[in-house]
């Protein structure tokens, strides 16, 4: 009598959705969503300069050099000085960092729930080259500068980012 039990831990539950349109358009204006918002991003401004505050800087050492974040419209970025920014907003896994530079994917994937969207302007998206999982950052731009705030940890439910984290954003000024 082997079968599991719904409620089992091993037990394996699915949904399944009858849609409306042809699985191919859905995909297709799914991809022309994100490459869309990707590009308004980058409109707003693709190259942007983190300079740590001398309260970010360990006690007793000068502020840590400039770290400049690259967000290209073919889906990718460049995070130049990376190990600038507090640990606690990147995690421990940065992948390839080659000369203090971190590359990889950039992309707008997720869709915020309406309480955050008076806040953010969208969620951003990384994932480190060599790396497996996203990095996500609420953001808006505001008076020439990009301000980024981690999502919170569980704070994505079903590609809709649900709360912001509780770490103090970000801020970058725009580079020319």
């Amino acid at each position: 009598m082997g079968g599991l039990s719904p409620g089992a831990a091993n037990a394996t539950q699915a949904v399944f959705v009858v849609l409306t349109q042809d699985i191919r358009e859905v995909i297709r204006a799914e991809e022309n969503r994100r490459l869309n918002a990707l590009g308004n991003f980058v409109n707003a401004g693709g190259a942007w300069v983190f300079r740590p505050e001398a309260s970010m800087a360990s006690s007793g050492s000068p502020p840590s050099a400039e770290s400049r974040l690259s967000i290209f419209r073919a889906g990718r970025f460049s995070w130049t000085s990376i190990d600038t920014v507090p640990a606690e907003y990147l995690g421990t896994d940065l992948g390839n960092v080659v000369d203090g530079t971190a590359t990889g994917e950039a992309t707008v994937r997720l869709y915020l729930d309406p309480t955050l969207g008076g806040s953010w302007e969208g969620a951003l998206s990384l994932r480190f080259d060599g790396t497996r999982g996203w990095l996500d950052f609420l953001y808006r731009h505001e008076a020439g500068r990009l301000v980024l705030q981690p999502v919170a940890s569980g704070g994505v439910k079903d590609l809709s980012v649900m709360t912001a984290g509780n770490l103090a954003p970000l801020t970058f000024d725009g580079s020319k």
